[in-house]
């Protein structure tokens, strides 16, 4: 059995982002696994999938590390192979393969699609560098726990020092080699390089912020006819 978690809180996504997401996973998932929504509101959501209270990951009372409730996840590790999806990604192929592999360390993705030395390396320390993308993770059983255990020592700076859970992961760790990433080719961005691999990402918030790419709009999921198609 896997564990898949996702998180939904507040109005930006509504209840068919959730089960759009339990459907590509029932069609490109060859192994039996759990869909856990952590969720302030189950309303529309369907009842294949298993529903937990948000409030549950948010020990510490911060509005700076944006998403830091995927690192609390770490602490619901009790399937061999355990994972966490962002709802605003669109499954393109059989995932099997990455899911069934061996993560001896938890897994991110590489932003592959972005220039590292204009992106990363020029602007490092200016606060608007990341590499790291944190909207399909896995690891296996007991796998994850330094991270979750540096995090708690740590918090106190960490929630000082970042804006976002992935800045905080690419300054802190990505640098230090801590961290294990997906390989080239298998993530896209839509609003970078459309639709290709096995997963594409629709993160709009850091193009919009930094002014990454000299694109006039940036599309999230629903804005596209593929969330209408699932």
């Amino acid at each position: 059995m896997v564990y898949l978690n996702t998180l939904k809180w507040g109005d930006k996504y509504d209840s068919h982002y959730v089960n759009r997401l339990y459907t590509l996973l029932c069609k490109n998932l060859d192994v039996p696994f759990v869909l856990r929504v952590w969720t302030d509101d189950v309303k529309g959501i369907t009842n294949e999938c298993e529903y937990r209270d948000i409030r549950d990951l948010r020990p510490y009372n911060t509005d700076r590390v944006f998403t830091y409730e995927k690192l609390m996840l770490i602490n619901f590790d009790e399937a061999d192979v355990n994972g966490w999806l962002d709802l605003d990604i669109h499954i393109n192929e059989n995932i099997t393969k990455l899911v069934e592999r061996p993560h001896p360390n938890i897994t991110f993705i590489w932003n592959y699609w972005n220039s590292f030395e204009d992106m990363s390396l020029k602007p490092y320390g200016k606060g608007s560098s990341c590499h790291v993308n944190s909207s399909f993770v896995f690891w296996d059983k007991g796998k994850a726990s330094w991270l979750r255990e540096y995090t708690q020592i740590n918090w106190d700076k960490i929630a000082w020092t970042y804006k976002s859970l992935d800045k905080y992961l690419f300054y802190q760790h990505a640098r230090n080699d801590r961290l294990s990433f997906w390989g080239e080719g298998l993530f896209s961005n839509y609003n970078v390089n459309g639709l290709s691999g096995l997963v594409t990402l629709f993160n709009t918030s850091h193009l919009y912020t930094n002014k990454i790419h000299n694109v006039k709009k940036h599309f999230e999921l629903h804005e596209t006819d593929l969330f209408m198609a699932v």
